[in-house]
């Protein structure tokens, strides 16, 4: 339906809620910055109160009684969870398919209880034992200058008037005025770039009539242009960039 939430995004933040936390602990785990026990403690103590309920019951079962000589046991525990989540998701979305299309707003996983309870027992751990661990401050601290060290670059092509971003980006067309504008445009990748283009097709098609209407939607696509490029990129991707931007070199 128009302006209403795309049946995917369902999908993708059930996907988010599943994978996130697990894969966030396995590499405190590889990292030394947990240990498996406190986890196993943590996630029994948590989910004692829901006890009872087959999804809670499966997941107990998959864990290890302390103490734990390695990590390997994380593997089939993240493999188990990830099946009944994905497994309970999926029978949500089908029971619920016409509020997916109708794009009403709700989460999947908020529509079972265990799921919750589950994913709120491995959120307390991650806050509590993860992200507020000294390793995981100081790489915010690098993330945050990262990316707004490239936001701020980009800031010069949201500063450009609409008409003359949209034949930038999309035409390559170039104002006396600019100078790293040309540039930074043609670090955007094609993929995202055609978003965009398709984001303005229709009020170009207009012959630019609609003035005000343009200006409107085209910062907009433009500034979904630059979000989408930026949170689209790895870690490592990010940091590299960012030094090209800021430092002028390439590692």
């Amino acid at each position: 339906m128009p302006n209403a939430r795309h049946p995917l995004t369902y999908v993708m933040e059930a996907a988010d809620d599943i994978s996130y936390c697990l894969s966030d602990i396995e590499d405190a785990l590889e990292k030394h910055v947990v240990h498996g026990d406190d986890l196993v403690q943590e996630v029994r103590s948590s989910l004692a109160a829901s006890a009872g309920n087959a999804l809670i019951d499966a997941i107990l079962a998959n864990l290890p009684v302390p103490p734990t000589q390695n990590n390997d046991w994380f593997l089939r525990f993240r493999t188990e969870v990830t099946n009944k989540l994905v497994a309970r998701a999926v029978e949500i979305y089908l029971e619920r398919h016409d509020d997916v299309i109708r794009g009403d707003y709700f989460s999947l996983l908020s529509e079972c209880p265990g799921a919750n309870a589950l994913l709120e027992a491995v959120r307390k751990f991650c806050e509590k034992h993860l992200y507020a661990s000294t390793i995981v401050r100081e790489r915010e601290l690098v993330g945050y200058q990262v990316i707004s060290g490239i936001l701020d670059r980009y800031l010069q092509l949201l500063d450009l008037s609409p008409k003359v971003a949209y034949l930038l980006i999309c035409e390559g067309k170039k104002s006396p005025e600019m100078v790293l504008e040309p540039t930074l445009a043609s670090l955007l990748p094609r993929k995202h770039v055609k978003v965009y283009e398709r984001a303005c097709e229709e009020l170009v098609r207009d012959e630019w009539r609609d003035v005000d209407k343009f200006n409107e939607h085209e910062w907009i696509a433009r500034a979904h242009l630059v979000v989408d490029f930026v949170s689209g990129m790895t870690d490592d991707f990010a940091i590299l960039f960012h030094r090209r931007l800021v430092g002028g070199g390439s590692s």
